[in-house]
């Protein structure tokens, strides 16, 4: 009984440390709000979001709030809102909401 309970402390710390390294990649609290009109298109699971100017492209990030295929499959400008965030050193837009 021991061993299991060792076996059982030794996994919840690990699975403890990966969560907290994993939160600390991506600082979903912080960031830029912004609001912009493009096409978003997704190659994988890759995502990006190009504005209509075509002068911005930003990489998505996977955590999103909206069906990023579905909006890529479709092909249609849209106007999304979210903010700016860095998640592992790069900057990626998180979006809430599209239109």
């Amino acid at each position: 009984m021991k061993k299991h309970a060792f076996a059982f402390a030794i996994c919840l710390a690990a699975v403890t440390a990966f969560a907290h390294e994993h939160g600390k990649s991506c600082d979903m609290g912080k960031g830029t709000a912004i609001s912009a009109t493009g096409t978003v298109t997704c190659q994988g699971d890759d995502c990006t979001f190009k504005t209509a100017d075509a002068k911005t492209t930003y990489t998505i990030c996977e955590m999103s709030k909206v069906d990023l295929p579905k909006l890529s499959s479709e092909a249609k400008t849209v106007t999304a809102k979210g903010k700016l965030i860095t998640c592992e050193g790069k900057e990626k837009f998180l979006i809430d909401s599209a239109e």
